[in-house]
């Protein structure tokens, strides 16, 4: 019993308290991918999803990212490719690839993963670390203009974006982003 004592001394506790310390903080300082950014997102959270159940991963893992910051109460920029053509090309652009899995998540303009990374980080503690500083909004009500689809029926062309000859208010599905949550 006296050897299980003097392995769990003070001093040696002490000790292996400060190296979990430093690994967690080595880990938060570098989770994100070297090199990998996103312009103009500085001061937001963008993550780049897909609405459709096409493939049923897929949509669970956006699902669940989805979820996960929904529950830190956290103001997202919810980006869904399939909605508007223009985001596919910006987050291919940002990451440097024509293969792009979702969902993809950028934090203050840096690119932090996918729901893979987006899991471990909150498992650990270190999703939280990274939000401080945003904005909590509790509790998160249902947009009454667009039901959280994020986007509406453009307002200057009724959604004929191709009739009224490339409308420059929405994007290439006569849609545009909701006025009343996606500011």
């Amino acid at each position: 019993m006296g050897a299980l004592l003097l392995n769990h001394s003070p001093v040696r506790l002490e000790k292996e308290q400060k190296e979990k310390e430093l690994m967690r903080k080595e880990k938060t300082e570098t989770h994100f991918k070297e090199k990998v950014s996103l312009a103009g997102s500085e001061e937001r959270i963008v993550v780049y999803l897909t609405s459709l159940r096409g493939v049923r991963k897929t949509y669970e893992d956006c699902s669940k990212v989805r979820m996960m910051l929904n529950n830190l109460g956290v103001a997202v920029d919810e980006r869904d490719i399939n909605l508007n053509a223009s985001y596919k090309k910006e987050l291919q652009n940002a990451v440097g690839n024509n293969k792009v899995s979702l969902p993809q998540v950028f934090i203050r303009g840096k690119y932090v993963g996918n729901a893979d990374v987006m899991e471990k980080l909150n498992e650990s503690g270190v999703l939280e670390k990274l939000l401080k500083g945003f904005p909590i909004q509790y509790p998160k009500n249902d947009c009454s203009k667009c039901g959280n689809a994020r986007f509406v029926s453009c307002s200057e062309c009724s959604g004929g974006w191709k009739v009224m000859n490339n409308c420059q208010y929405c994007n290439e599905n006569g849609l545009m982003r909701c006025p009343s949550c996606c500011t």
